[in-house]
């Protein structure tokens, strides 16, 4: 990759992974809109980007003539959540009742089906 550009969206994990192990291997360029990201990397702006590896093998999927997935994950962070103050129990109340209603009526199993069906 010596010599080539790669993308990231600014303020993510990854933005922070590529700076601390990658900084010197090749040019990083920062992106605050993923549509632009994207434009870029279509029009080779940048040759590759890096990014969430279920968001990259979808974009494959959507776009399979100019976007290959690296078969092999690179595990950055520990996943994620969603985080509120205690003041605002009512909301996550209510979030948490929408994901047990999306799992109680298959709606959750049907939107992984459409949105990942591309994944082994």
């Amino acid at each position: 990759m010596q010599n080539k550009r790669v993308g990231v969206l600014q303020g993510r994990g990854y933005h922070n992974y590529l700076y601390q192990n990658f900084l010197d291997k090749f040019t990083i360029i920062t992106y605050k809109n993923p549509r632009k990201l994207l434009t870029d990397l279509r029009n080779g702006t940048v040759d590759a980007i890096f990014a969430n590896y279920l968001s990259v093998l979808y974009l494959e999927h959507q776009y399979p003539t100019y976007i290959k997935a690296l078969r092999e994950p690179i595990n950055v962070g520990n996943g994620l959540g969603i985080a509120a103050l205690p003041d605002n129990q009512r909301q996550v109340d209510q979030i948490n009742n929408i994901i047990l209603q999306l799992e109680s009526d298959g709606t959750f199993i049907k939107l992984y089906n459409y949105n990942f069906e591309f994944i082994d």
